[in-house]
Order: structure tokens, then C-alpha cells, then sequence
């Protein structure tokens, strides 16, 4: 598994070597759209009046794919600081985090770009006999990774910026090929079906929602 999402650059990661452009050049359309600039939260028009800016679809899109990712994160390196795999199935979890954590950089830079503060942060719980299980972890890591690779493509018709849109179908490309990898180590259909099912953002977020922890903040 070779996918990186190429340091602090957004790119279309369709590994054909195609130009790779900064998180700036992808976003400005998105940014200049309607010739509204965005300051502080707020949308200064051109007669200077300030109204509260609302989120567009697109940048409401890059923070659900961060919710996902950050779950992503957290998970993965639970089980690699866990120490309950070895061989082939610890290099792939390390792959999978090192994915992940990329990709996470490169959203939270994305949000940035189009002023937007990134949703607060806060802890996942997941049951003990998962991270004391190699099966009972993969086994949940095979759920999870489909959940994220159906949460992905439903994110993308709400994404109206070209550049935007090409970076998140590709990083939802990888989380196909992640669901994929990990159902077999779990011992599962790595291809149950010809294509994931787009999930809604709602839906994905109600998922995810069962491992917050909410002791911790």
C-alpha cells in the first residue's frame, strides 16, 4: 500500500502523477465564490454591511471528513499502541494510521484556507475486548473502515469546488481500498458489494457517535 496524500499539498491521488497543487490554488474558487470574503466568521458584502457568514456545503463537508478521519486516527493507533498485531497485520495498521493522519493534516489545512475553524475536538471509547483482541479489533476495523469509505462518498455531491471535490473522491477511493484490505484480514468479503453505499452525513455521524466518550470530553 503505497497511497500518500503528499505532505501539505492537496492533489487528485489518482496515482498517475498528475500536478500536484497547493491547498491554496484548490480552494480559491471556493473563496471567491459570490465575491464574499470571509472575516472572522463573518461575510462583509460590497457595501460593507457584516451579516453572519453561514458554513458552505463544502466546507460542512471538509469537517464531516475530519470527524471521520480524527475517529480514524484514533483508532488505528489504539491498536498499534495496544500491541495486539504482528506480521502483516501490523504493517498494514501502520499504513492505514500513517494514511490517516496525512489526511487529517491535510483537511484541517483545507478548513483553514476557507476560514473556517475546525469542529472541537474531543475523546473516543471503544469497548475493552476490542483492543484486547486481534479479530475483535480488525473485525471492528473492517466495519469502520467501510462506514468512513460510505461516509466519504456521500460527502461529495455537496462539494461544489472541482479541486476540492477530486481531493476528497480520491481520499475516499482510499478508504474503499482500506475497507477492502482489512475485511480480509478479518477474514471477510473484502468486495461484499460491486460499490459502497453513499451514507449521509447524518447517518455517519450517528455511527460515530457511539464511540464518543463522553466522560472524557
Amino acid at each position: 500500500m503505497t497511497d500518500r496524500s503528499g505532505g501539505r499539498t492537496l492533489a487528485t491521488m489518482t496515482g498517475d502523477g498528475g500536478r500536484r497543487v497547493t491547498r491554496r490554488q484548490v480552494l480559491e474558487g471556493a473563496l471567491a465564490a459570490g465575491a464574499v470574503a470571509l472575516v472572522g466568521g463573518m461575510a462583509v458584502t460590497g457595501r460593507g454591511r457584516a451579516t453572519v457568514a453561514q458554513p458552505s456545503a463544502t466546507s460542512v463537508a471538509l469537517a464531516g471528513a475530519l470527524t471521520m478521519l480524527r475517529l480514524e486516527c484514533d483508532y488505528w493507533q489504539r491498536g498499534l499502541d495496544a500491541a495486539i498485531l504482528s506480521g502483516r497485520d501490523l504493517e498494514i495498521a501502520t499504513e492505514i494510521a500513517a494514511h490517516a493522519v496525512e489526511q487529517r493534516a491535510l483537511v484541517e489545512g483545507a478548513l483553514a484556507d476557507l476560514g473556517e475553524r475546525a469542529p472541537a475536538t474531543g475523546g473516543y471509547a471503544f469497548p475493552p475486548e476490542v483492543l484486547a483482541s486481534r479479530d475483535a479489533f480488525l473485525g471492528l476495523g473492517a466495519d469502520l473502515e467501510a462506514l468512513w469509505a460510505g461516509g466519504l462518498q456521500g460527502l461529495l455531491p455537496a462539494i461544489d469546488d472541482p479541486g476540492v471535490f477530486a481531493a476528497a473522491a480520491a481520499i475516499a477511493g482510499v478508504k474503499s481500498r482500506h475497507a477492502a484490505v482489512v475485511a480480509a484480514l478479518a477474514g471477510r468479503d473484502p468486495l461484499p458489494a460491486p460499490i459502497e453505499q453513499p451514507l449521509t452525513l447524518a447517518a455517519t455521524l450517528d455511527r460515530i457517535a457511539a464511540y464518543r466518550d463522553v466522560g472524557g470530553g
